[in-house]
């Protein structure tokens, strides 16, 4: 009978001592935002986005890319105002557009959503498909949210003779943007 108890506390303690510490994440953050009933879920945007939305019939298109501050710091890219953050992640849309006339984009414009820090960005090119070599004039309507432990990209589009026609949709989308 002491054996038998000997082996099941050598087996509970050796249980103990090998367990792997484990550290706990949060894996993301859930967030609210709210598009007009014409969209529907996309889920073929962007492979990167948290949240995508389609209105195929009316080509315009929202996606939400979430990034991690721990994230950028472990890249070592640090934003000394939000501003930054924005021209930061316009870049990315910028480059994929031809250097043409058509390519601009706006000069920074920060605002407050959910009490949080944000910035908005207008950029608009020719963007050119890689498999066809068909060119589209796109209007992006970029918004960058930064919350404690996030920055979030809502990003917006349509073809750029739509722009006039899409811009107070797109910034209410973006207005819309709550962290839960």
């Amino acid at each position: 009978m002491m054996k038998l108890k000997l082996a099941i506390i050598c087996v509970l303690l050796f249980g103990v001592f090998s367990a792997q510490q484990m550290k706990e994440y949060k894996v993301g953050n859930p967030i609210k935002i709210a598009v007009p009933s014409t969209y529907v879920k996309s889920y073929d945007l962007n492979d990167f986005a948290l949240a995508q939305f389609t209105n195929a019939v009316n080509d315009k298109y929202v996606v939400i890319i979430q990034t991690e501050k721990e994230h950028l710091t472990s890249l070592q890219v640090a934003f000394a105002d939000i501003a930054e953050a924005g021209e930061y992640y316009a870049k990315s849309l910028i480059d994929g557009l031809a250097e043409n006339a058509k390519r601009t984009v706006s000069a920074p414009r920060k605002l407050k959503i959910d009490n949080k820090d944000a910035v908005e960005l207008l950029v608009q090119g020719t963007l050119t498909d890689g498999t066809d070599q068909t060119e589209a004039d796109l209007f992006y309507h970029l918004t960058v949210v930064e919350t404690p432990a996030h920055y979030y990209q809502i990003i917006s589009w349509s073809e750029l003779k739509d722009r006039n026609r899409n811009l107070n949709e797109f910034m209410n989308i973006a207005n819309s943007f709550v962290e839960l």
